[in-house]
């Protein structure tokens, strides 16, 4: 399998064609994602028992595959983990397309401390991507209980025709993200709070939409919460569009329907760092996912990783992982003193005796 065959990403806000990708191509890839990040979980890779309720028909992918999502979710949940354990009180996460992400159901099975202590998350999509997820809720036993015993107890509400559950903790919004007026009254409608600590998912979603609206969804994100209030964002996507392998990666997705509309604008993780600056965010902290997964992880999880599958495809492996990044991006005051790790997560890796190692067995 070529290594730019895992390069089919979930998580995408649904919208209309030529300021998007193809719906059909984009709308694929939330299964394909959830299919790749089932696979990792069956082999070991990170614990996530809610994902098999997602996935219609499971099949195991090849271990750059598996890998590689393992390394997605690793830095996704470090990113998440790093405010809300950080944050004093209550907060606020807003997962912007989030597809069939599992994340809310992870953090109150795992985590339920946090949520406990006051947290509301909200899951932004398309509406049609929000009414297939609302099925899978009240069908899937497993996903259902989170939320009540019965089919019946989970609270929904119907918006423009579609039932999407809405409980005082995990809050479906039905919205475009190309319209960010409508994507702000959409969320504040409900129950966003400007008052409370804020952190944005982006999970290959914006990367799928022009750089002028993705633009304006990380402006207004800045300012969605009020002066003084710390917020976050959180951002996995694509890097690198212009070498030898980037114009490849470009091309493959392109021909399944779900171009890169964004990458080109800001093709290197220098610029993503300055974009985020230059849209009202205070700091942002970035780096590759070569740089995460054989600097960031722990020595002993790294180890563990390594021997799951055997693994003879390193050069791919370093080639891919080379084209992604993890960025967090901040704005906090002097009184927001709990921010300051979160701010610079990504800035300084630790030193290791032994950094990619052979990773086989």
């Amino acid at each position: 399998m070529s290594a730019i065959d895992m390069d089919v990403d979930g998580g995408i806000p649904f919208g209309r064609s030529g300021d998007m990708a193809d719906d059909s191509g984009v709308q694929s890839t939330t299964e394909d994602s959830a299919i790749s990040k089932f696979s990792s979980v069956t082999l070991g890779y990170y614990d996530d028992p809610f994902v098999r309720h997602v996935v219609r028909f499971p099949v195991k992918r090849a271990p750059i595959i598996n890998r590689g999502y393992y390394a997605r979710v690793s830095a996704m949940r470090a990113s998440l983990l790093s405010f809300l354990e950080s944050c004093p009180g209550p907060c606020q996460v807003v997962n912007l397309g989030a597809g069939l992400d599992t994340t809310f159901f992870w953090l109150q099975s795992k985590h339920d401390n946090l949520v406990k202590k006051g947290l509301t998350y909200f899951e932004v999509d398309f509406q049609d991507s929000l009414t297939k997820k609302t099925g899978l809720i009240l069908k899937k036993p497993a996903l259902m209980t989170v939320f009540g015993p019965t089919k019946d107890a989970v609270p929904t509400v119907v918006v423009d025709g579609s039932t999407l559950v809405r409980t005082e903790t995990y809050r479906m919004v039905a919205s475009d993200l190309r319209e960010v007026q409508s994507l702000e009254s959409n969320v504040l409608a409900a129950g966003f709070s400007k008052d409370v600590p804020t952190v944005f998912l982006c999970e290959c979603s914006l990367v799928y939409i022009r750089p002028e609206a993705s633009d304006a969804v990380i402006q207004w994100a800045a300012r969605a919460t009020a002066d003084g209030v710390a917020s976050g964002m959180v951002v996995y996507e694509q890097t690198n569009p212009n070498d030898r392998f980037g114009q490849v990666m470009v091309q493959n997705l392109r021909e399944r329907g779900c171009p890169l509309l964004g990458v080109h604008a800001y093709p290197t993780v220098e610029a993503q760092k300055q974009r985020f600056c230059d849209l009202g965010w205070g700091q942002a902290s970035i780096c590759n996912m070569n740089t995460y997964f054989d600097k960031f992880l722990d020595r002993e999880e790294y180890k563990r990783v390594c021997r799951l599958e055997l693994f003879d495809e390193l050069e791919e492996w370093w080639l891919i992982q080379g084209h992604y990044f993890i960025l967090m991006a901040s704005k906090a005051t002097a009184e927001n003193s709990w921010m300051s790790n979160v701010a610079t997560i990504w800035d300084n890796p630790p030193e290791h005796p032994e950094v990619r190692m052979p990773c086989t067995f």
